[in-house]
This record gives C-alpha cells, structure tokens and sequence, in this order.
C-alpha cells in the first residue's frame, strides 16, 4: 500500500503542475485570462490516452519488460520522460520562450498521461477481491491528493520565494522518488495478453505481410476491448459510457475557472497555497476516506447519485466568492433567455448573503476556506467512488485499455469546455460562469440515477461472470 501511495503521488503530483500552477505562473507573466485558461487544452492529452492505452496491453519494453514485468517498466519509462519534461519547463518563461515552455509541458503531460494508464492497470491488477479494490482505489486517490499537494501549494510556495524556474526544477527531483517506488514495488498478477484472445479470424492474419499483421493488432488492441464491454453490457454500455463522459463535467469547468478568480480576487500566491492547496488537499483526501467508508456501506452505485449532486451544487458556493472579492469579480452581465434570468434571480438572491456575512465579519479568506473545504470534500467523495465505479466496469482482459477509456471519456469533456469557459467569464463575469458551471451537472445526476435504477443489476452480474 506505501508503494502504491508513493505511485499514486507522483501521479498527482503532475496535474496541478500542468494546470493551476501553470496558471498562476502566466498570470504572474501578465499573460491574458482567456490565454491562462486555455492552457487547459494541455491536459487533453490525459484525455486522450485511450488512443495509445493498447500498447500498454501489448508492447514489451526491450530490457526493462524483462527486468520488471510490462506494467512496472512502464511505469519506470513514464516517470523519466516527466523528469525531462519538468526539468525542460524550468529553464524556459512564459514570455520569452512560451512555445518551447509548452512544448515541454506537452511532454511531461504525455508522460504523465502514459503513467497514469501504467498505474492504473497495476492497482486494478494487484487484486481482484472488491474489499482490496476498495481499499486500493481509496490509497490511490489519498496518494494523488498528497501529490497535488505537492505540485499545487508546494511548488506555489517555491515558487512565490525563488521563482518558478525553481519551484518545477525541484518537482522534478521530487519525481525521481517515484523510479525507487517502481523498483521496489511488487508485480501484479499475471494477466491473459490481447494476443492470447485474439478471435480465430485475426488469428489466421498474423503470417501474411506487415499490413495485415498491423491490421491484427489493431483490432485486438482497439475494437476489441470495446467490443467485449459492449458484449457484457450490451445497450446499457452506452449509458455507462455516457454518464462517465458527464459525471466530472461541472467541478472540471470550475476548475479551470478557480485559479484565475483567486488571483482576481486579491488572494496573495501564500493566501493561495495555503488555502486551496494546503487545507484544500487536506478536505479532499477526508472526502476520500468518507467516500470509500460510504461505499462499503451502501454500494458505488447510490454514492455515484450523491456524488455528482454534491459536486455540481458545492459549486455556487464560488459566487459568493466572487461576489465577496474585487470590482473584476463581482462584475457580470447576464445572458439573454430563460437560463439568463435563472441566473441573475439566484445570484440576485446571494448577494444579501454575501452583503450578511461581511457584516457578520466573515472575511474573503475566511469565505474562500469554508467554499474549498465544501467543494473539495464533495471532490473527494465523486473522485473515490468513480474510481470504484470504473474498476468494477473494467475487464481483466484488457485492464489497461478500457480503464483509459474510462478515465478519458471523463477528462475529455471537461478539457475541451474548460479551454473555452474563460472567453465565458469575459463577456458574463465570474458569477454567471460559475452558476452556469453548476447547472451543467444537471445531466449527470440524471443519469447517475437511471444507472442506478436500470444498470446495477447487471453491472454486477456481468463483473461475476469476468471474475469467474
């Protein structure tokens, strides 16, 4: 378990390097919101990884496959292609040399993406006992938040006393932890290869010419995993398919929105690291741990309902906030239509509170820690029981493929909305953006609850018959 929470912050570790803290580095540089928020876009590559997750399930690294097993060379291959990225990110600025400070962030991003896959087809691989699934996915998601602690309010700190080349110079020694986590970590259970369940049909295939043996690997590493997931659940798959796609959607486009309003706000970069790194992390990593107890409890299904209502509605919390902050935050201008009145008549009902609590002496910094300590714990919570979620959806088979498929189609959505909500901000203002992030939960919840209603029962019946 120490080992996978090593792992698992190392993960971590690199998603506020390419996101908030990046973020608050262009904002130090004078760069543009909708720029800053743009960088989001970057992150699509964790979005994107179920495009090359299949050669994960089927390429043996020479010498290292055969020194540590295929998941773990990996995982050994992922962690240095990071060290280079973060290292390169060092010695570059956002001003005078942002594309080649991009171009090495687009590496440690495919890295971390890569690594992402190789960690998660080890955990699920380690054991297939629900109660040590259940246990490992809560290790992993307490390990990711300590490493987001560490490249969010660590390297805010860093940075804030000794520049930002510093503060991601050091996240790449910090990194070098990981390769002696791999080392030393155990392998998984064997698993049967792709190879091995090819149909009979692309089996004849693999003595013709290259092009056809091309074809082969392309079928079974690609189509095939699909088709197994849509076998077992049949049309059902699409619903599961597309209640993942929408369940993350509104705390992701609020998050691409967090980081700008702090700074906007007033909050200093300590104020900041402090906050919503420090006590933030904190109230996630308990949101974690509650959500894994209730799990056991009740079941991922009930809690995937819970989940997505406490995210999405956390988030209206911000528009106090933003009411609470500076003229260019509480500055907005609401849109035209139904969903435009909607929006001006809840905000319109906040700003008495926000006016309340200044005069109960509620200070922003004060407001900021009860906002993130509300959202984060509801983070927490959606966070451990989706990674239950895709865990008991993910075939032994093809561990390393669908489990990137999952995490991609969840990511995705979010990564492109998430580029475009700071273009939002600037014609409607923050409260109107993160209103109109909580009402974009709405398809979620609905769907968590026709998954609950319609596709536990097989869902369960179909991860018998995998395991057997």
């Amino acid at each position: 378990m120490l080992l996978i929470l090593i792992l698992s912050a190392v993960a971590g570790q690199q998603y506020p390097l390419l996101f908030t803290t990046l973020q608050a580095w262009f904002h130090d540089a004078s760069v543009d919101v909708a720029t800053v928020t743009q960088l989001t876009w970057i992150g699509a590559l964790f979005s994107l990884k179920f495009l090359w997750a299949p050669l994960l399930d089927n390429v043996r690294l020479p010498l290292l496959h055969r020194l540590l097993g295929k998941r773990r060379s990996w995982l050994l291959l992922c962690e240095v292609g990071i060290i280079i990225g973060l290292a390169g990110m060092a010695f570059h600025d956002p001003n005078s040399s942002r594309l080649l400070l991009i171009l090495y962030a687009l590496v440690t991003a495919f890295s971390a993406a890569t690594h992402d896959i190789a960690l998660d087809a080890y955990r699920i691989e380690l054991s297939s006992a629900p109660d040590e699934q259940t246990a490992l996915a809560s290790t992993y998601i307490i390990g990711y938040r300590l490493g987001m602690l560490v490249g969010g309010a660590g390297a805010l700190i860093i940075g804030a006393q000794f520049g930002w080349s510093a503060a991601y110079f050091v996240m790449a020694l910090i990194t070098a932890v990981g390769l002696l986590a791999v080392l030393l970590s155990k392998p998984p259970h064997e698993t049967i290869t792709t190879d091995e369940l090819l149909p009979k049909q692309v089996e004849r295939l693999k003595d013709k010419p290259s092009f056809y043996r091309a074809l082969a690997f392309l079928y079974s590493a690609l189509i095939q995993p699909l088709v197994e997931f849509f076998c077992r659940y049949k049309g059902l798959g699409v619903l599961l398919l597309a209640m993942i796609c929408v369940y993350r959607l509104s705390d992701q486009t609020m998050g691409s929105l967090a980081m700008p309003l702090y700074q906007n706000a007033g909050f200093s970069a300590a104020q900041i690291g402090s906050v919503s790194k420090v006590f933030g992390v904190l109230m996630t990593l308990l949101g974690g741990i509650v959500g894994s107890l209730l799990t056991s409890r009740y079941g991922v299904f009930r809690l995937l309902v819970v989940g997505t209502l406490l995210a999405s509605v956390t988030n209206l919390m911000y528009i106090l906030v933003a009411l609470s902050g500076t003229e260019a935050t509480m500055h907005y201008i609401a849109p035209g239509g139904a969903l435009g009145s909607l929006a001006a008549g809840v905000i319109a009902m906040l700003i008495p509170l926000a006016d309340l609590l200044h005069a109960l002496g509620v200070t922003p910094l004060m407001l900021l820690a009860t906002t993130i300590a509300a959202d984060n714990l509801a983070s927490g919570i959606a966070g451990t029981v989706l990674v239950g979620f895709f865990a008991s959806l993910t075939s032994r088979h093809y561990t390393a493929t669908q489990a990137a498929l999952f995490s991609s189609l969840m990511t995705l959505p979010g990564k492109l909305l998430g580029g475009f909500i700071g273009l939002y901000v600037d014609l409607y203002g923050y409260p109107i953006s993160f209103f109109m992030s909580t009402l974009i939960g709405l398809p979620a919840l609905l769907l968590a609850i026709a998954v609950y209603i319609v596709a536990r029962p097989i869902q369960q019946r179909s991860q018998q018959e995998d395991d057997d």
